[in-house]
């Protein structure tokens, strides 16, 4: 990742999950262009026979997100292609952008996580938060 992208988002062949790293602040158009990289994601997930996908999102760096991308990124989780978001690293900024994207999706299905491993364990259904 570049100093310029402000996010990476991949698929970890190894956990089966969506990966989001997220840094600097998010604007309309690179929320468009998140969501455009989540609906292919999503979309290569259903090859693989995954109907819905789990995500954890590293946001140790994100900075502040406009009200525009907030809702881009929310209109993206009503879609109902999400199973389980994960939340890593997240200060208070953070968690109350994701808390708002969330509400705004109507999504309940989303924790915040100090430690990638808790993330992941709950990700799996092994138990964490």
């Amino acid at each position: 990742m570049t100093e310029q992208e402000q996010f990476k988002v991949w698929w970890d062949k190894e956990e089966e999950i969506v990966r989001i790293l997220a840094t600097g602040d998010l604007s309309e158009e690179v929320a468009e262009e998140m969501v455009a990289g989540l609906r292919r994601l999503a979309a290569e997930s259903n090859k693989r026979r995954i109907n819905v996908i789990n995500i954890l999102c590293d946001v140790a760096k994100a900075r502040i997100a406009t009200s525009e991308a907030r809702k881009i990124l929310a209109r993206w989780i009503k879609e109902g292609k999400v199973n389980k978001f994960a939340i890593c690293g997240a200060g208070v900024l953070q968690r109350t952008t994701a808390k708002f994207i969330f509400a705004f999706a109507g999504f309940e299905n989303a924790r915040f996580f100090k430690i990638e491993k808790e993330a992941l364990q709950w990700l799996k259904g092994e138990g964490g938060k």
